[in-house]
């Protein structure tokens, strides 16, 4: 009489059909999270909707939104402190003119530094490194190290750039300037995204800008002028108060208007970064570009 059929061997652990576990390096944030554990290496899961060639300026707006929920803290605060700081800055200094308490170099330094290195690309920049996890899975970083490894000078020389040429730009025509600005807008969350130098920075966004300009200019330029007009009409209204009063009133503004705004500046440059990424390094994209109109 022949042997009948051994035991069956044991499925591997994992399931009945043989499949194994993955290891828990290779598991993403959602099947992590469903267990009952934190994402493998403090990740965060990009969002399949995010990284697409195919957006629109509602799919912004939601990731935005997303984006604030998920890090209410991160968008908010530094919104805050950032506003806060340039109004009192601003108000300072145009206060040290009325006065002549002050140098007009000195004044002018005050204001400098508070339109400009407290200014659109600089929050952008600021929030990209932020929130970026929301987007790109990268490792969730602690806000020290934003602090500590953010490209300060080329966010602040960005910033006075952009303020030049704008104000050249609308000297005598208001058009012209609303182009260049929707044209450079994405310079602060790039410098950061794909480590550009200031001047690769506006060469790319004006490559990117190109792709979207319609689109990039209803979801950052637009709301970026609501924000200059509250923070305009705030400024009248509490320009003669106490520079506490000043902080905290600009900061709300700050909180509800200038945090959205550096979040739908920050998502447009991710969304056209990764529909049409960069080829070769950052730094020698300027220089590729006087290279090909000098020729």
């Amino acid at each position: 009489m022949g042997s009948g059929p051994g035991p069956t061997p044991p499925a591997p652990d994992g399931g009945e059909d043989g499949a194994a576990d993955p290891p828990a390096d290779l598991r993403t944030s959602a099947e992590s999270e469903a267990e009952g554990g934190p994402p493998p290496d403090g990740r965060v899961e990009a969002d399949e909707n995010v990284l697409k060639s195919d957006f629109s300026g509602v799919e912004l707006v939601k990731a935005s939104a997303r984006a604030y929920r998920r890090f209410p803290g991160r968008v908010a605060v530094p919104a805050a402190i950032v506003f806060g700081a340039a109004a009192v800055a601003d108000a300072y200094g145009f206060r040290a003119i009325d006065g002549k308490h002050l140098s007009f170099l000195t004044v002018v330094t005050v204001v400098v530094i508070g339109v400009t290195a407290f200014g659109e690309a600089f929050y952008a920049g600021l929030v990209d490194r932020l929130v970026g996890v929301t987007e790109r899975g990268h490792e969730v970083t602690s806000v020290g190290h934003v602090l500590r490894t953010l490209p300060y000078l080329r966010l602040i020389l960005a910033d006075l750039l952009l303020t030049a040429a704008v104000a050249v730009a609308s000297l005598f025509v208001v058009l012209p300037g609303l182009v260049l600005f929707t044209l450079f807008g994405l310079v602060g969350p790039l410098i950061n995204l794909e480590d550009h130098g200031v001047m690769s920075a506006f060469v790319r966004s004006v490559s990117l800008v190109r792709r979207r300009f319609v689109t990039t200019f209803f979801v950052v330029t637009a709301p970026l002028l609501i924000e200059h007009e509250v923070v305009d009409l705030v400024g009248e209204a509490t320009h003669d108060t106490h520079f506490l009063v000043i902080f905290l009133t600009n900061a709300v503004v700050g909180i509800i208007v200038g945090s959205w705004v550096g979040l739908f500046e920050t998502f447009m440059a991710e969304r056209l970064s990764s529909s049409y990424p960069l080829t070769g390094h950052p730094r020698r994209l300027a220089r590729r570009f006087r290279d090909t109109t000098t020729s």
